[in-house]
């Protein structure tokens, strides 16, 4: 895993994709990691404000079944989270869900090459999504 205090190389938002994961599960699963404030649903989907250990304030926008399979992003607007890049959010997630997680393989640094990391049956596989 990445070193999580590695602020020079964290992405700027995090966006994973659980596959039919219950609203119930990701409020249960942001709790383990930071103050719910408020929870609100819009037409993004339900919009967790949340404040990190340090307090800093900052959105998570969960949409439900937003991709065909029934997955649900969790999109940190801002990540003021522990993880510096998706992967690592995304490993998190699956290690909690033990559901199929998904992510961009790309990063923030303009070498995006359009991939996807699919965390399914304990390996993580690059795959071409779309």
């Amino acid at each position: 895993m990445t070193d999580q205090n590695d602020s020079a190389k964290a992405f700027p938002d995090i966006e994973i994709y659980v596959k039919r994961v219950e609203m119930e599960a990701v409020s249960n699963w942001l709790a383990q990691y930071f103050k719910i404030i408020e929870t609100k649903d819009t037409r993004e989907g339900v919009v967790f404000e949340l404040k990190n250990k340090d307090e800093e304030a900052f959105q998570c926008v969960v949409a439900e079944n937003i991709v065909k399979g029934g997955y649900a992003s969790i999109w940190f607007k801002k990540n003021a989270t522990q993880w510096p890049t998706d992967r690592d959010c995304a490993v998190d997630a699956y290690e909690h869900f033990d559901l199929e997680v998904r992510c961009s393989t790309g990063g923030w640094n303009g070498e995006d090459e359009g991939g996807w990391f699919r965390f399914i049956d304990n390996e993580i596989k690059t795959v071409n999504w779309f």
